[in-house]
């Protein structure tokens, strides 16, 4: 999937420069620094919060690690929340940039939506040959959804991202959620395998803290910068 950092003077995206989700943001050392300033990847089998056959299970309180548990409560992993302008600065790019994502680049349409938050779902002590791992979800406010290019779409001839140009469009548009994973390993984390798609394995704790957190960006009102509503009467 092509991400790109993007200008927006006017009513045109234009791209600054493309950027990869795998090595740039998961694989950058800032990313180990921030999932090890939560608790640090410990494969440690006595630091496990895993049961005999493999399921994580939920440890007495103050077992296990510490760091931001989901709801307040000890639980098998850590709920993490990344913030976007962390991860521009990484980037090199600046607050007014937009970060887009290229959902369907081998399609003839369009389908982009911008990055609005990063939240994570962090287990720092598994089994020993498999080691630490997180579930990443991104927010995407969609842009243009199967979108037939036209007038003032401009290709990029050197992809990825598939756009150089592209309008902004008529509306604000709709939330999408979308899932990756990363394990860690040799000291770095990696997204590699089924991690580079939307294939995240989904453990009940994980799912429910996720699905805690798009339930409630979901009945988010209106922000000032004119985002629609996503769940609302109107």
């Amino acid at each position: 999937m092509p991400f790109g950092v993007y200008e927006r003077p006017g009513g045109t995206y234009s791209l600054v420069r493309p950027f990869s989700l795998a090595s740039d943001v998961v694989g950058s050392p800032n990313f180990a620094k921030f999932l090890a300033s939560l608790a640090p990847p410990n494969p440690s089998p006595t630091d496990r919060c895993i049961d005999p056959q493999g399921w994580p299970v939920t440890p007495a309180p103050g077992g296990c690690h510490p760091g931001t548990f989901c709801g307040g409560r000890p639980s098998p992993g850590l709920l993490w929340t990344l913030p976007i302008g962390d991860v521009k600065t990484w980037l090199g790019a600046h607050n007014h940039h937009a970060l887009v994502a290229e959902i369907t680049p081998k399609r003839p349409t369009a389908s982009l939506g911008e990055i609005v938050g990063i939240w994570g779902y962090y287990y720092p002590a598994w089994t020993p040959t498999v080691g630490p791992w997180t579930v990443i979800m991104l927010k995407l406010k969609m842009l243009w959804v199967d979108a037939t290019p036209g007038a003032g779409w401009v290709p990029n001839p050197t992809p990825p991202p598939s756009w150089h140009e592209f309008p902004a469009p008529p509306k604000p548009g709709r939330s999408v959620f979308e899932f990756f994973y990363a394990t860690h390993d040799g000291g770095r984390w990696r997204m590699r395998g089924l991690g580079l798609y939307n294939s995240p394995l989904l453990f009940p704790d994980a799912l429910a803290c996720l699905f805690r957190v798009i339930r409630d960006e979901l009945k988010e009102p209106p922000k000032a910068c004119g985002e629609g509503l996503d769940l609302c009467d109107c």
